[in-house]
């Protein structure tokens, strides 16, 4: 009897009689319609192209051919059999399961599968329960390429985590509130954060930290200093498609601003860095770390119209974290402390 691809052995003195077969998640039953009696009843095979004999079925069909086999010699002979129809069919799904996983671009479920397969066999799972388990293995393989695939696409200078974060030495922002950041809600909300403080006071890792996040989220995020996003407008400028550049940064989720204040802006670039920022105004979230307290924005941006409507625009829906203390790279060099008192 043959059902999805498997052959399951009858009772040999029912073999030619029509029956009727029941499929559970569990046991396939086969009874004969004529006589009622039980012609199968097997554990439901989940593998493909498999031979399932019955020890009593063989014994039958081989009193039947007058035959002299002992019961072990016979259970040898089923197993090589079963083994050999196996091997002869193996070639073809295999090859068809890897054709279709490559149509659907599946590695994750493709490599996967072996091992799943056998562990759902041992563990009786119904075809429902092997689905599911091979599209979350799936699911979660393009998850993972995806976000590396983001976090690539933003241009980080380096890869950096919360959970590397030394909050022993930068004491001075609450843990809560950068873990809390790190849930994303700001994203969700098109607000900003904003990171003030002097240079490696860890303004920039935090920035990255939460850049991957949103990546691993399932986020967009292009991130840049200043001065190059100033220099990324700049060019779109002198080909005529700023508005389009502009449009486009507008779909990202999130920006990240890196070392606002470093270098002063001239009245141009100063002026791309504020279209930049009034047109995300409540359309997307940005990250802006500046090594200058907002009152010496006048001289960062040469202009204090300028500077207070920027400003205005970062703040108003912002988290804003001042950091403060020693470099963090000079943390253990003896120049990061002040002398000590004769």
């Amino acid at each position: 009897m043959r059902f999805d691809t498997c052959d399951y052995s009858l009772d040999p003195d029912l073999v030619g009689q029509r029956a009727w077969i029941r499929v559970g998640d569990r046991e396939i039953t086969a009874v004969a319609l004529d006589t009622g009696e039980l012609a199968c009843r097997r554990q439901r095979s989940f593998a493909r192209h498999r031979t399932i004999t019955a020890l009593e079925h063989a014994r039958a069909l081989k009193r039947r051919r007058d035959g002299s086999e002992t019961d072990a010699e016979l259970s040898v002979q089923i197993r090589s059999l079963a083994i050999m129809r196996s091997a002869d069919r193996m070639s073809g799904p295999s090859s068809e399961l890897a054709h279709l996983f490559r149509q659907l671009k599946a590695r994750g479920a493709a490599h996967a599968l072996p091992k799943l397969a056998d562990h759902a066999r041992e563990e009786e799972w119904s075809f429902e329960q092997f689905a599911a388990a091979l599209l979350k293995t799936e699911t979660d393989s393009r998850d993972s390429h995806g976000g590396q695939a983001r976090i690539k696409t933003a241009r980080f200078p380096a890869r950096k985590t919360l959970e590397e974060f030394d909050f022993a030495f930068q004491h001075t922002i609450p843990k809560n509130t950068v873990l809390h950041l790190g849930q994303l809600d700001f994203l969700t909300g098109k607000e900003n954060v904003i990171l003030l403080g002097p240079p490696a006071a860890g303004k920039t890792h935090l920035s990255i930290a939460l850049g991957i996040r949103a990546c691993l989220a399932g986020h967009r995020v292009q991130f840049r200093t200043a001065t190059k996003w100033v220099a990324l407008l700049a060019d779109a400028q002198r080909q005529g498609r700023l508005d389009g550049e502009l449009d486009r940064l507008a779909r990202i989720p999130l920006l990240i601003i890196d070392e606002v204040g470093y270098i002063p802006f001239d009245p141009q670039a100063a002026n791309l860095m504020f279209m930049l920022v009034s047109r995300r105004y409540e359309r997307a979230s940005l990250i802006v770390t500046s090594n200058k307290a907002f009152s010496a924005w006048d001289d960062i941006f040469g202009d204090e119209v300028t500077a207070a409507a920027m400003i205005d625009r970062l703040v108003h829906h912002a988290e804003i974290l001042a950091l403060k203390g020693d470099s963090y790279r000079l943390k253990d060099r003896d120049i990061a402390r002040p002398p000590a008192a004769d």
